[in-house]
């Protein structure tokens, strides 16, 4: 089932005419959250609901809902009051919010719409209704971490690791799409490792996506090891491109984790990884994006310290900037950091950190970070993971997405990391 996710964008009144017009039932918060780690995931697709939480996805949680033309509440959703069913896919209600934390929030429920194309064929991209100021963090449904952002032929698409589960558990791996950069649509299950490979089952984190011709690539984690698997879709189905890991165990070092493909300008294919002391590593792709063209490089940047994960590189006028996550994603201190170059191999020299923790608003471990960038209108946005608010930890994340600045002389700002999030649409 495709599930729309939107961000609750009710004002004051909003709220209080829907307590007027209906004593719907209260949201259960005792919602099971889900697992993971990595760059991206699924596995059940993180949180569920709690027993007796009011809305399901998109479904109406109480309130005064438009009458419709036949349409019902959310699968899943609980009526709480049984004013208004939703009409033509609208939302029951006020738009309900799914019981426990960690739960989809519904925006209204509204059914996802045909909103662009994807890979080379017509694909739902979500929906665009309704205003967009609010509280737009986080912008994923339930728990993911180490998103991995793309955009393909108009629309938008994050990989993300789901989150929630023991040890980072995850078993699958799923998508989401949007046309705005704030409604998402899960696509659902892109790559599921117990069905799709024969040399793991487990540990499914940090997936990272490329497109070369007319087919994707998705680069992920999977028992520590690193696969490639290729689809005619950006939302899947991927199947495994070799029948073994690109990858092994520790095969160059570091950890062999969090894969990120990087095609240069000159169509040079890049794939960085890596996580521990001294653990970020590049190495050419082959021309078929199935194989190594020779041996990972270390591209650690002097002035860095500890462990080093979650690389990846965007461009912006002719530097290569390269990003990466510092310290244990189970620690509140957990941030993102950043080195630019003349060259996508380095040298890479510390520049500062870039995303980092804001007590204040209970934002903790910004990491696990990509970037979105648009160079021709000079516009760029940070998709990240913190953990979930309230509650959160290192297996409990939750995807953010907040704009980005330089300074004149080509610096990064420090990320500000917010709870609003985007607050205007943005077109590819």
């Amino acid at each position: 089932m495709r599930l729309a996710f939107k961000s609750l964008r009710l004002t004051a009144l909003i709220a209080i005419s829907v307590m007027n017009c209906t004593a719907a039932g209260p949201t259960n918060m005792s919602g099971a959250a889900g697992s993971s780690g990595g760059s991206t995931a699924t596995g059940g697709h993180s949180a569920s609901a709690g027993g007796g939480g009011a809305s399901g996805n998109g479904g109406a949680a109480g309130g005064s809902g438009q009458a419709g033309g036949g349409g019902s509440p959310g699968t899943g959703g609980a009526p709480g009051g049984g004013a208004g069913s939703a009409g033509h896919g609208g939302s029951g209600g006020a738009g309900g919010r799914a019981g426990g934390p960690g739960g989809a929030a519904g925006r209204g429920g509204a059914a996802g719409g045909h909103g662009g194309t994807a890979g080379r064929g017509a694909v739902d991209g979500g929906t665009d209704a309704g205003p967009l100021a609010g509280t737009n963090n986080p912008v994923l449904p339930g728990l993911n971490a180490d998103p991995h952002v793309a955009e393909f032929d108009g629309v938008f698409y994050i990989y993300p690791t789901t989150d929630g589960y023991a040890n980072w558990g995850a078993t699958s791996f799923s998508v989401f799409s949007s046309t705005n950069l704030v409604d998402w649509t899960d696509r659902g299950v892109i790559l599921d490792l117990a069905k799709d490979l024969t040399w793991a089952t487990q540990s499914a984190w940090a997936p990272g996506i490329a497109r070369a011709g007319s087919t994707y690539y998705l680069y992920f984690c999977a028992a520590q090891q690193i696969g490639v698997a290729t689809s005619a879709s950006p939302t899947g189905p991927f199947k495994d491109a070799l029948g073994h890991p690109l990858i092994t165990t520790r095969q160059y070092g570091p950890q062999s984790i969090d894969p990120y493909p990087f095609i240069d300008d000159d169509g040079t294919r890049y794939l960085y990884f890596g996580s521990g002391t001294g653990g970020l590593r590049v190495v050419k792709l082959g021309a078929n994006m199935t194989s190594l063209a020779g041996t990972p490089v270390d591209i650690s940047p002097a002035g860095a310290s500890g462990v080093l994960e979650g690389s990846a590189m965007f461009k912006r006028n002719g530097t290569y900037y390269l990003q990466w996550s510092e310290g244990d994603t189970r620690n509140a201190s957990y941030q993102v950091a950043y080195a630019r170059a003349a060259s996508a191999t380095g040298p890479f020299t510390r520049a500062g950190a870039i995303l980092q923790q804001n007590t204040t608003l209970g934002i903790l471990a910004t990491g696990g970070s990509t970037v979105l960038g648009f160079p021709a209108r000079d516009e760029f946005y940070m998709v990240y993971h913190r953990f979930k608010i309230p509650g959160g930890d290192g297996t409990h994340r939750e995807v953010c997405i907040d704009r980005m600045s330089f300074n004149s002389d080509g610096t990064i700002a420090p990320v500000k990391p917010t709870l609003q999030g985007l607050q205007a649409a943005v077109s590819p």
